[in-house]
């Protein structure tokens, strides 16, 4: 007799400890769940992941779930181009049939370099690295019009005055003057009978092609012409 106890108790024990057991379980953790979703926006978006910000907004528990082969299949569509908040759901699968769907919400960004003043910026100020800084930030931190190739500063004067810490965009820059403001320039003056050559002051800066005030040296007279290079100012009369 006390033999057939002892089997049975020990037929019980690995009952409960086998794989069909009705006390093994299974779980998945929230840093599971996260990284069923992480891998997905991998798949979706195609950008590398050092480059992506990824947030889970909800917070869960363990999940407990009955013993069983479980497999997942995420569903969600993400915009690679707007990226931001991304409904997901989760189906979970036991054993190949359907045991539960979660519902989660991912905040998604991307990290960009964007061009950042590191002082005080004049307006007219040439725009180098003595002044500007890269820096890599969010996507949905930068102004929609942020420069991010620096090339695009290069040979550009700022519009405005800057201060420090001001991300450049494209509003910010304009072209370098060809011409400043007192520079002696070439005057010439054509009409439709002739051409008139002498020397004038420019009372503004002028960037190619600009209309500028200029100082006839000669009469006094203010005018107004095109300018065309570095040191030539044209005035057409009609």
């Amino acid at each position: 007799m006390g033999n057939c106890r002892f089997i049975l108790g020990l037929f019980l024990l690995l009952l409960l400890i086998s794989p069909m057991g009705i006390a093994q379980k299974n779980t998945i953790s929230y840093q599971e769940l996260f990284n069923i979703c992480w891998q997905h926006i991998i798949r979706e978006v195609d950008y590398p992941p050092e480059k992506l910000i990824f947030n889970l907004k909800q917070d869960f528990s363990e999940i407990e779930l009955p013993y069983g082969e479980v497999e997942y299949k995420v569903w969600g569509k993400v915009d690679r181009e707007k990226l931001g908040r991304v409904p997901l759901k989760v189906d979970i699968y036991l054993d190949g049939n359907l045991y539960r769907s979660i519902y989660t919400l991912v905040e998604l960004d991307i990290k960009e370099i964007a061009f950042v003043t590191n002082r005080w910026i004049r307006r007219g100020e040439l725009f180098s690295q003595d002044n500007i800084i890269s820096k890599e930030m969010s996507r949905s931190s930068l102004p929609p019009n942020a420069i991010k190739d620096f090339k695009e500063l290069e040979g550009k004067v700022s519009k405005v005055a800057l201060g420090e810490g001001r991300v450049v965009t494209y509003n910010h820059i304009d072209e370098r003057a060809l011409i400043e403001k007192n520079q002696r320039v070439n005057l010439i003056v054509i009409t439709p009978s002739l051409k008139v050559e002498t020397k004038g002051i420019a009372l503004v800066d002028g960037r190619a092609g600009a209309i500028i005030k200029v100082k006839n040296i000669d009469t006094g007279k203010i005018i107004y012409g095109e300018v065309k290079d570095k040191d030539t100012v044209v005035v057409s009369v009609p």
